[in-house]
């Protein structure tokens, strides 16, 4: 399910854009999805989460978390890394939220070569 999107734009005019999806790459704040092939299937990676009440990042094995997911004490963010054009200057950086339902936040960027 289409949740959100982020659009990155490059002074060059190029474009990356990430569309956030439930529960490929957009995860609530509040828990982590309960995947057990039934209610969510997830053969991909887990993205990383950081638990922001402790900072604590997760790498969560699928095999391993099957069955597991549920409330987080003080919520968790979901890390995405985006590939960049390197070559090219950043103009902006925009996340919004595709469904009426959901609100996105951005906590931070960070940018590594």
């Amino acid at each position: 399910m289409l949740t959100g999107h982020i659009k990155i734009a490059y002074k060059d005019g190029k474009l990356t854009d990430v569309d956030l999806e439930n529960p490929v790459n957009w995860w609530p704040i509040e828990q982590d999805y309960f995947i057990d092939d039934f209610a969510f299937m997830r053969p991909e990676a887990i993205p990383p989460r950081v638990n922001l009440k402790s900072g604590i990042v997760r790498v969560l094995d699928p095999v391993a978390f099957k069955g597991k997911g549920g409330h987080v004490p003080g919520g968790a963010g979901t890390v995405l890394a985006i590939p960049l054009y390197p070559s090219s200057e950043l103009k902006n950086l925009t996340v919004s939220a595709s469904a009426n339902e959901v609100i996105i936040g951005l906590l931070g960027v960070t940018l590594m070569e």
